[in-house]
């Protein structure tokens, strides 16, 4: 399970359910165009404004690999892959493909 946590109080604010162990550590990509720093996206010093534009990215070992907003946890895409999900994702310098390690290999998203 991945879960967000409220900037205010500390508490679950929402969750995700991928069905077996995460070992990697979720992937926070925040829209550079809105100013918003990861320290604000994640409840840290500075503003929050543009929040909405931030995303989370995490994998399990039930093979599900999912892009969730960050602010509210809507999973906004899901998908299954062949294999366990090893490791942390990265995004591109350009900000448009995130990769993930499997089991056996390392696959490439358009986000």
């Amino acid at each position: 399970m991945v879960s967000g946590l409220s900037k205010t109080s500390s508490s679950i604010a929402w969750s995700i359910d991928l069905h077996k162990c995460i070992d990697a550590s979720p992937l926070v990509v925040v829209c550079r165009q809105r100013r918003t720093t990861l320290a604000a996206a994640v409840g840290g010093e500075g503003e929050a404004e543009g929040l909405e534009d931030a995303m989370v990215y995490v994998g399990s070992h039930s093979h599900v690999f999912v892009g969730a907003e960050l602010a509210t946890g809507r999973e906004v895409w899901r998908t299954e892959l062949p294999d366990r999900v090893e490791s942390t994702a990265c995004v591109s310098v350009c900000g448009n493909c995130v990769a993930v390690g499997k089991y056996v290999c390392v696959c490439v998203y358009n986000i």
